[in-house]
């Protein structure tokens, strides 16, 4: 799997079924042309087939003969593709995320004079933003490369950073 674009990611997993006791000569799958493969749906209970994180939203089957050092097999696939639920993310960590850089960003509008409320606003933000973050870290699969997510809050974090930077560099010029 790759996570590139999480929480934004599609997954397909492919299914092979295959004979290799008997090669093509003797044993020749394929799928039935009419509803080769039926995935049901919900049961009336609410419990069902459905994941907790994705949604499969296409299925596609195929035939294929498999060479070997050992022969040619006849081989159906199955096709699975997955789409990730991103409700949790955008409630949880996108909007909490762009409100609190929009916080940052009224630090703007408060009196230069006023250091302790930019102080206040500058802070909280990027304390309440890396709290977010590190809070949030414990569900995102763990991965050596940077991922949609990551560059997500990265900027975030820039931005209320920025905000507070901003202050020190309007506080400095003003003393001088």
């Amino acid at each position: 799997m790759r996570f590139d674009d999480f929480p934004f990611d599609v997954h397909t997993c492919n299914l092979f079924i295959s004979s290799y006791q008997y090669n093509k000569n003797e044993v020749w799958l394929e799928w039935n042309a009419k509803g080769a493969i039926e995935v049901p749906k919900n049961t009336a209970i609410g419990v069902g087939q459905r994941l907790l994180q994705f949604n499969l939203t296409d299925t596609s089957f195929s035939s294929t003969v498999l060479t070997t050092l050992t022969g040619d097999y006849c081989t159906l696939v199955v096709c699975f593709q997955f789409t990730r639920y991103t409700t949790y993310y955008i409630f949880n960590t996108f909007i909490p995320c762009y409100l609190l850089v929009t916080l940052s960003q009224v630090s703007f509008w408060i009196n230069k004079d006023a250091t302790p409320a930019r102080m206040t606003y500058g802070s909280t933000t990027v304390l309440a933003l890396t709290g977010l973050a590190i809070g949030e870290r414990n569900g995102v699969p763990t991965v050596s490369y940077i991922t949609a997510y990551d560059i997500y809050l990265t900027v975030c974090f820039m931005f209320c950073f920025a905000a507070l930077i901003e202050f020190a560099f309007v506080d400095a010029f003003t003393v001088v």
